[in-house]
């Protein structure tokens, strides 16, 4: 009998847990829908300010607006870009119009001969200004210990002068 009143004791707590469980994962439920409706509340709310900038710009419909963004990824200002007949759209997907011809090997190699020798002079003349700076700075602090130095030897000196002078006048 014990044993049949602690199996209906264990199904009954076994259903009320489950009922918890039901409760908080509707819960998590109606947060996380919530949470997708703000974003996508969000997300509408920027692409019709960015259908707004498009439309103040350029002179597209809004169906030609839309198109351009979802062609674009988003990106307003490659939209207006294109439209302006910029070279540059920024899609990796359509080739620019006004693109430079391709370089021969001869001139690609010797861009990439010059570009190597530019960036070591640039190396060799910011690592000179450094050790510069470093001299130099070296030399001040030099500079300040000698003063520094020379200003304890004078107080020194002027210490003994004076003990001198106090010993002198007490031998007398």
């Amino acid at each position: 009998m014990d044993n049949s009143n602690n199996n209906i004791e264990m199904l009954i707590s076994n259903h009320d847990v489950k009922e918890e469980d039901k409760i908080i994962n509707d819960d998590t439920l109606k947060k996380q829908e919530e949470l997708i409706q703000k974003r996508k509340e969000h997300y509408d709310r920027q692409i019709e300010s960015l259908k707004n900038i498009i439309l103040r710009q350029t002179d597209y419909s809004e169906e030609e607006v839309m198109n351009k963004l979802k062609e674009h990824n988003n990106n307003a200002m490659n939209v207006i870009r294109e439209y302006m007949g910029s070279s540059s759209t920024g899609n990796p997907d359509k080739p620019d119009k006004l693109a430079k011809p391709a370089k021969s090997e001869n001139q690609q190699m010797y861009a990439g001969m010059r570009g190597m020798l530019d960036t070591a002079a640039r190396n060799y003349r910011i690592k000179k200004e450094n050790e510069e700076k470093i001299e130099l700075m070296k030399q001040q602090f030099i500079n300040a210990q000698n003063k520094n130095k020379n200003k304890n030897e004078n107080e020194n000196n002027i210490k003994i002068s004076e003990c001198d002078i106090s010993q002198n006048n007490l031998s007398n």
